[in-house]
């Protein structure tokens, strides 16, 4: 991969953060192409458009949300730059509690109209809960050797059910 497609994803990934941060619709939209699909609790959205609305739903409990990706590896994924990435999420909700979230996306991207965007993404969340680790823990497949997720055809982890309950 040339360091100008890595520069431009790392990038991608900084917006997406930012947008998370001030609650963007319209630029966590433009993140996506325009048939991504996001694998996230269990659910599989296509289309920006509807991506961008289950985004907002689910930012609703939250006062708040501070995203971090760290440790992303890059390289390919059946032809197209993939990337596995470390994700946290400080969380805060109107009560004032802090909740921290940590897991791993796998991510796909594509050029598209000029820009690199998202084609795929699949988190598995393997903590939710107060910063103090005293939440919910989460069985995590072994992902094998970065980028490469294992089953792309697979379920996100764990199911929103299971995060939030019922």
């Amino acid at each position: 991969m040339s360091l100008e497609i890595e520069s431009a994803l790392r990038t991608l990934l900084a917006r997406s953060s930012d947008c998370v941060w001030r609650r963007d619709k319209a630029g966590y939209a433009e993140c996506w192409a325009s048939d991504g699909e996001w694998r996230i609790l269990g659910q599989v959205i296509h289309g920006r458009e509807a991506i961008a609305e289950t985004w907002c739903k689910l930012m609703e409990p939250f006062d708040k949300v501070w995203q971090l990706s760290h440790n992303v590896v890059f390289g390919f994924d059946r032809d197209r730059p993939a990337a596995r990435l470390y994700l946290e999420e400080t969380l805060l909700v109107p009560t004032g509690q802090v909740n921290i979230l940590k897991g791993i996306y796998h991510d796909t991207y594509v050029l598209q109209d000029g820009a690199w965007r998202f084609a795929r993404r699949h988190i598995d969340i393997g903590y939710l809960g107060p910063a103090d680790f005293s939440g919910r823990w989460f069985p995590m497949i072994d992902h094998g050797f970065a980028p490469h997720d294992p089953d792309p055809s697979r379920a996100s982890t764990p199911s929103m059910a299971e995060a939030y309950g019922p």
